[in-house]
C-alpha cells in the first residue's frame, strides 16, 4: 500500500505503508477530509490519469493536522509503554493494535506524511 505525492510535472514521491495502517486510515477522519477526482497530469513523456486529492484550499493543513494529532495522540501512551517495557524487555512488542510495535509506526509513518505534505511542491496526493 502506498501514498503517492505529485509534483505539477508529474515527479512523484511514494510513501510506503501497510495494509493495517491503511485500513486505519480508510476508518479514521482521514478519508472525510477530501474525496478523490480525476486528475490528469501531464508530464514530459506522457499524459496519466490519477484519482487524487488536490492539495489546495486549506486540504493539505487539514492533512497536516490529521497527521500532527495522530502524533501527538499516540506520542504519551508510547512513552508510558517505553517505561513500562523498560522495566522488564523494552523491545518486546505484541501483534496488538495498540502495542508500542504499532504506536511507532504510526508516529513514524504520519510524521513523514506531513513531511511531504508540508512541501509545497507535491500538489497531488494519492492513496492506493
Amino acid at each position: 500500500m502506498e501514498i503517492i505525492f505529485y509534483k505539477e510535472n508529474g515527479d512523484e514521491t511514494i510513501l510506503e505503508i501497510s495494509e493495517d495502517f491503511y485500513k486505519w486510515l480508510a476508518l479514521s477522519d482521514f478519508s472525510k477530509i477530501q474525496k478523490s477526482t480525476g486528475i490528469e497530469i501531464k508530464t514530459e513523456v506522457e499524459e496519466i490519469n490519477i484519482e487524487a486529492v488536490r492539495l489546495e484550499n486549506g486540504i493539505r493543513e487539514k492533512y497536516i493536522s490529521f497527521f500532527q494529532t495522530t502524533i501527538l495522540e499516540n506520542t504519551y501512551p508510547l512513552i508510558l509503554k517505553l517505561e513500562e517495557k523498560s522495566k522488564t524487555n523494552l523491545l518486546k512488542a505484541s501483534s496488538n493494535q495498540n502495542s508500542m510495535e504499532n504506536i511507532v509506526y504510526k508516529i513514524k509513518k504520519s510524521y513523514e506524511a506531513i513531511s511531504y505534505l508540508s512541501k509545497k511542491e507535491n500538489i497531488y496526493m494519492e492513496y492506493l
